[in-house]
């Protein structure tokens, strides 16, 4: 069975809403995503990764386009402007509406999301730098 849903599947069980009983997925998820700071402040969020073509894809990605916004601002080692990339693992659940003709999960909304950890992992300045929690 596929799950097609992109993250690890850490948990499946049953929640009782009102009338019926449906099936829960609980996932571990990574995002990364591009940040514009100046002066110790955000000054703009940029693009998002996920995980979509793989367990921590949204890293390199993240950190790829990351490099590219650099050259094409021209913000360098030496500017006042910072790019950095944050990485983001939480833990979402997501209702089962139905299974399709394959017998694949259809999901609904999320119904609770919670962060595990928050990470920097790259920046205009240093690089990669060793994984500091934001």
């Amino acid at each position: 069975m596929k799950l097609g849903y992109h993250g690890k599947l850490i948990a499946k069980r049953k929640v009782a809403p009102v009338p019926t009983t449906q099936e829960v997925y609980s996932f571990e998820r990574n995002e990364a995503q591009v940040f514009f700071c100046h002066g110790g402040h955000v000054l703009k969020e940029g693009p998002t990764f996920t995980d979509f073509y793989g367990p921590m894809t949204c890293v390199r990605a993240a950190i790829e386009e990351a490099e590219r916004l650099c050259s094409f601002y021209q913000v360098t080692a030496e500017s006042s402007l910072i790019v950095e990339v944050r990485h983001l693992t939480f833990f979402e659940d997501r209702l089962v509406l139905r299974l399709d003709e394959d017998g694949d999960p259809v999901y609904g909304n999320n119904l609770n999301r919670e962060d595990i950890s928050h990470v920097y992992v790259w920046n205009s300045r240093q690089g990669n730098i060793e994984p500091q929690h934001a």
